[in-house]
């Protein structure tokens, strides 16, 4: 894989979580993990349309079918290679919604990254 083949995506959060939060976190790191690799940062390219409960505290099976919908990607996304970001994972639920939507849109690749893997 050459990173520098792709565009860096980073993990959107829906605008009122983001207000609670202070800031979206995974945008922050993200678009400092771009800068270091020399990659376009893209947060546009995919949005958080639904507000859902968040991940923390849910068991692994409502976590795979929380974020159902939860995305949307841009018609930007056609044709790229998409590093896509998220700080945390843990059932790898969010990155899997978060691939569908920018596959449904024709995304050529998608590729997870993140800063820590929680079991």
């Amino acid at each position: 894989m050459d990173p520098t083949r792709f565009v860096l995506v980073p993990s959107p959060m829906y605008w009122t979580r983001r207000m609670a939060r202070g800031g979206n976190h995974a945008l922050i790191q993200g678009e400092q993990f771009a800068g270091a690799l020399k990659l376009p940062c893209r947060p546009g390219w995919l949005r958080r349309v639904q507000s859902r409960p968040q991940q923390v505290g849910l068991p692994r099976r409502k976590r795979l079918h929380n974020l159902r919908r939860a995305f949307a990607a841009s018609a930007a996304v056609a044709g790229q290679r998409i590093l896509l970001f998220d700080d945390i994972v843990t059932t790898g639920a969010t990155m899997r919604h978060m691939a569908q939507a920018l596959y449904s849109k024709g995304a050529e690749e998608v590729v997870g990254i993140s800063l820590m893997r929680v079991d």
